[in-house]
């Protein structure tokens, strides 16, 4: 700061007192003013960068950077940009890992553990330490999001996205949760509703009447599941989507629930009696949305915002007759068996590769879009211009957001730069419009069954992140013997699903529990209950105050 120096021959006595205490308010209050400025450490540097961005899914919906509002934003505030480059080839990073040719930035959900390698990524916590040393709090990461992240080396290479706590009534769950809906206006021809459909059992028999009258109620498919997406069915019986651990702390993974031999029989009934799409499992995933959009099916399971969106578009092409509305907890022979372990747990990962060119510069980024602004930024837009805010807090959109969605909605960019999102804005997002003071009539009914299941996944999902402790360490064999049984059941689980026959199905279920059980399956559970262990007393206060159910 540039002093004044004090001249006797110009400065009278009688003011002297008041020149000094002007100085000392400026040398006080000014730098404290400009340290608020200074929030983040990227305003240390601001000068043009680009990246090379690895992206590790062909689905992703931004490829190009600078087309879009919120990436031009980032670029406005920190000076980054970036090369993307999207893959559509799971082995690609695994080639450019054994070549040395990683680019500046992975993001992936893929080979998590093999970037764990101090030899091939930066260590956050090292370039926080040296970087960013507010990033904790700045990024607001608490005790047990930095423990769920802190590799067996010890070291911390990524925080996941998607990773949060309950920590307000406006902390949706992220529409990613799975939901089953159901055409209402299907129902109501029918002399019902979906308040009628308390169980699978009563489901199954909706099921059979929409089928005997098909034809006039302009049915073509019965039941249509995402071919990739968890299964809501599978949820409403308890079966388990993640490792788990039982009242011993004995780990298991999913394939040992029993619960799936209960879950495969219903699908299999489901698919004999031609009420599952028999297609379902081998068409690529765009046409699931296709085919829900013709307004030919009954039934779908998707993510929680899947209703919405297609009620939305029934609207924009003069099918506002036909709604979806969000099936919530069904009970299962006499009982509410939903019961989740893994909610906010986190998803895909941002690595920093040791190519990285400027890694001061690229974990600044990272803490600013961790930071409940960028999420802000990321996932809702760019305050007073896409989005306002009620006196609750709860996200108002603009009438420009809804123009330029109309009118093109990638030159926006909200949504898809999850490097560090939260994933709160997917859920909010939708849920919003209930919220809206200004909300239209049709823009609610879009938003209400989202909005329900979002509500009530609110009250049943817990941030625990217990089946990610138990996992077994890349280059091992445990981790050998996990893919290979994750190929083996992805396949048969579709065969077990497509049988001719109920009894083919069991034979079919009976021979790929075999299967795991000879190729591993309990070496496996061994490990991952080894490492549990291991893990256990550094959460041990956590899971003090939060026991699983």
């Amino acid at each position: 700061m540039e002093y004044l120096y004090l001249k006797e021959d110009i400065v009278m006595r009688k003011g002297l007192a008041v020149f000094l205490l002007l100085c000392l308010v400026l040398t006080t209050v000014a730098p404290l003013t400009m340290a608020e400025e200074k929030k983040f450490s990227y305003m240390d540097d601001t000068s043009p960068i680009t990246f090379d961005l690895f992206i590790d899914y062909d689905w992703y919906s931004v490829d190009t950077w600078g087309k879009d509002e919120i990436s031009n934003e980032i670029t406005r505030l920190t000076g980054v940009s970036f090369n993307v480059h999207k893959s559509s080839d799971l082995a690609e990073l695994g080639v450019l890992i054994a070549a040395d040719e990683l680019p500046d930035i992975i993001f992936t959900a893929n080979l998590v553990q093999r970037f764990e390698d101090s030899d091939i990524c930066y260590p956050w916590d090292e370039l926080i330490e040296q970087y960013a040393p507010n990033f904790y709090e700045t990024a607001e990461v608490g005790e047990i999001e930095r423990l769920n992240n802190t590799a067996d080396d010890g070291h911390i290479y990524t925080f996941k996205t998607h990773f949060h706590y309950w920590k307000s009534p406006l902390d949706y769950p992220s529409w990613g949760d799975a939901g089953l809906f159901v055409r209402e206006d299907i129902l109501q021809k029918l002399g019902k509703t979906s308040t009628d459909i308390k169980s699978l059992e009563d489901l199954m028999l909706v099921f059979d009447e929409v089928n005997e009258k098909k034809a006039e109620l302009g049915i073509d498919v019965i039941y249509n599941p995402h071919p990739t997406w968890s299964n809501a069915i599978g949820a409403y019986m308890g079966c388990k989507t993640r490792n788990w651990v039982d009242e011993n702390n004995n780990a298991f993974t999913p394939w040992s629930d029993p619960t799936y031999q209960e879950y495969f029989v219903y699908m299999n009934e489901l698919f004999t009696k031609g009420y599952l799409y028999k297609d379902a499992y081998a068409v690529n995933p765009e046409n699931f949305f296709t085919l829900n959009r013709s307004g030919t099916v009954f039934a779908v399971t998707y993510n929680t915002g899947v209703a919405g969106e297609t009620n939305k578009i029934f609207f924009e092409n003069g099918m506002e007759d036909k709604e979806f509305t969000s099936m919530l907890d069904l009970t299962w022979k006499g009982e509410h068996c939903r019961k989740t372990y893994d909610s906010g747990i986190g998803w895909s990962s941002t690595f920093i590769s040791r190519n990285c060119k400027d890694p001061a510069r690229a974990i600044k980024l990272m803490e600013f879009l961790k930071s409940p602004e960028g999420d802000a930024l990321t996932q809702w837009g760019i305050e007073g211009k896409h989005y306002t805010k009620d006196a609750e807090g709860h996200v108002i959109r603009t009438q420009y957001y809804y123009d330029k969605i109309k009118e093109d909605p990638t030159s926006l960019g909200i949504g898809p730069w999850y490097l560090q999102g939260s994933g709160l804005g997917e859920g909010t997002v939708i849920a919003s419009s209930l919220v809206q003071t200004n909300a239209t009539e049709q823009q609610l009914a879009w938003a209400k069954p989202a909005y329900d299941l979002l509500s009530y996944l609110k009250t049943t999902y817990r941030s625990v992140p217990y089946w990610y402790f138990a996992r077994v360490a890349a280059d091992t064999d445990e981790y050998t013997i996990q893919t290979k049984l994750q190929t083996y059941w992805r396949n048969q689980s579709v065969a077990i699903i497509t049988a001719p026959d109920a009894e083919t199905s069991a034979k079919l279920y009976a021979e790929t529990m075999k299967y795991m059980e000879d190729n591993g399956l309990k070496e496996l559970e061994a490990a991952m209950t080894a490492n549990y262990l291991k893990k256990l007393p550094l959460y041990a206060d956590y899971i003090a105050a939060n026991p699983v159910d």
